[in-house]
């Protein structure tokens, strides 16, 4: 891993080439606290970790406008819905 920069380390490449030799696809091992422990422990949690800290560094700076009157429409619509399908089943 590239730790030479400023930024977070560079994720590990793989190539498309070396995908079949990664094995089966995934499936869902973490079920447990105990599972959520062992996670951690693995090379695929640090990748993980770094794709995190990327993303959140990618953002960093920018700004992301807020209209809450648009949202407060969308809330009434919601509530609007939410009141039609509870008089529905009563």
């Amino acid at each position: 891993m590239d730790t030479t920069t400023n930024g977070p380390p560079q994720l590990r490449a793989i190539s498309l080439d070396n995908i079949s030799l990664l094995g089966a696809l995934p499936v869902a091992r973490i079920k447990t606290d105990d599972d959520v422990e062992r996670w951690k422990n693995k090379c695929c949690y640090h990748d993980y970790m770094i794709f995190l800290r990327r993303l959140n560094e990618s953002v960093v700076g920018y700004y992301l406008p807020w209209n809450p009157e648009g949202h407060s429409q969308v809330y009434c619509l919601l509530n609007s819905i939410a009141s039609t399908f509870k008089s529905l089943s009563q």
